[in-house]
């Protein structure tokens, strides 16, 4: 008895604690600020968490947008064991004994449980693989939460057992709307009586870019921070000041999309300024080395394959030199990618090479490419002799360079047009 009356106490002076964006999260789909094209009633994806208990799906989308708060609306509303897990710290056999909890509740309580796995970009193969027999099995509904692309950071065997739901962020509109509940309905907020005007509730709607977490942070220090009847514009800025600057949603993808943009188009002072924006908004720094290096090879290519190497080596640096220090090598690959000449013939090669394999009969490999092994199984043939086989023909032996065929006979294809730029037009 004194336990459970140490634990209720406990959960009770975590909750008065908790930061404003905990204690203003929705307990229901309705009471959901946006996302109507998700949570509202009769959507889709309503009707599935509604109807089925073991439907698994990936929201991702910016930090802020409100995946985690979505997750705890569907374990309120469902009745479901909520399990949160990070895959930062989450191990195989956790993952065991996670499912072994949820098998019991099931079968002796029929209770369903909701794993819910924050940042699951994070998880290794060998951690996604463990996850895959629970899944198909519905011993649990996965849920998991990204700030990154899942199409690229998930293998394809747990992706065709999820489905992947896009976040986008709350409007400024949204946010007010959420920062004029709090005013409202917060009962810390309440007590002190502190009057904050619709000018300085718009200016942290504005600052907030999408991020209600960053939005409802901002509200609540700066209702601590005032000493006076009404809250004012000076403190705030002071605030603000304090706080890094989120850029999540449209805007964190349209700086991401201009910073690779002006590489490619060869502009140093546009590929330094949206590299500043995303620097101050605490991107992670090896995520925009990521698309220098990608930019090395899909933007310069051959016209200077030298950048490749700069690019990579830099990606290796940033990797153990950290930050602030960082900025200036992931300056020096964005500006050696932005200034060199461009060439993207290696990009189209191997898309129209790819185009062409996927929608194409396989082609046999010609006799003369083949492995050692295959072909002297195949001049034991009976059927050597009905054509003529041609013989390999080692370049080395012809001074670097002989003229043979090495497409299949009925690949009459041109897939790598040279560029007329840098290099490799020499």
């Amino acid at each position: 008895m004194t336990s459970s009356l140490f634990s209720e106490t406990s959960i009770d002076l975590r909750k008065v604690s908790a930061p404003l964006a905990e204690r203003m999260r929705p307990k229901t789909f309705d009471e959901v600020v946006g996302h109507k094209e998700l949570v509202g009633q009769g959507s889709p994806f309503r009707s599935i968490v509604e109807t089925s208990s073991s439907a698994s799906f990936v929201l991702y989308g910016p930090p802020g947008c409100g995946k985690t708060t979505i997750v705890n609306v569907i374990a309120n509303e469902t009745k479901h064991f909520l399990e949160m897990l990070s895959a930062m710290s989450l191990s195989v056999s956790d993952i065991k004994k996670v499912a072994a909890s949820a098998a019991v509740r099931l079968g002796e309580r029929n209770i369903f449980t909701i794993v819910f796995i924050d940042e699951i970009h994070r998880l290794t193969r060998v951690q996604q693989d463990a996850l895959l027999p629970h899944v198909e099995r519905g011993t649990f509904r996965l849920i998991g939460a990204t700030t990154e692309n899942p199409y690229v950071s998930l293998s394809a065997a747990l992706r065709s057992r999820m489905s992947m739901y896009p976040l986008t962020s709350p409007t400024s509109n949204d946010i007010i709307e959420i920062l004029n509940r709090a005013m409202s309905n917060d009962d810390k907020i309440l007590e002190r009586k502190t009057k904050v005007s619709k000018e300085i509730l718009h200016e942290i709607a504005n600052s907030s870019s999408g991020d209600v977490r960053f939005a409802l942070g901002v509200l609540e220090t700066l209702i601590s921070a005032t000493k006076t009847e009404k809250a004012s514009l000076a403190v705030l800025s002071e605030i603000l000041g304090t706080r890094q600057r989120p850029t999540g949603g449209e805007e964190h993808y349209d700086v991401l999309s201009a910073f690779i943009k002006s590489m490619r188009g060869s502009d140093p002072d546009g590929t330094m300024y949206f590299l500043a924006r995303l620097i101050d908004a605490g991107e992670d720094p090896i995520a925009i080395m990521r698309r220098v290096v990608v930019a090395a090879s899909e933007d310069v290519g051959l016209a200077d394959s030298r950048v490749l190497g700069v690019a990579n080596a830099a990606a290796q640096a940033v990797s153990f030199v950290g930050m602030p220090e960082s900025r200036i090598i992931i300056a020096h690959a964005a500006l050696a990618v932005a200034r060199a000449p461009k060439s993207n013939s290696a990009y189209l090669a191997i898309d129209k090479a790819l185009d062409y394999v996927r929608s194409h009969p396989v082609s046999t490999v010609p006799h003369h490419l083949r492995d050692k092994v295959s072909q002297a199984l195949v001049e034991k043939s009976p059927l050597k002799g009905q054509k003529k086989l041609e013989v390999y023909k080692y370049p080395h032996a012809y001074g670097g360079y002989v003229h043979q065929e090495y497409l299949p006979e009925e690949v009459n294809e041109t897939f790598y047009v040279e560029s007329k730029n840098g290099a490799e037009a020499t």
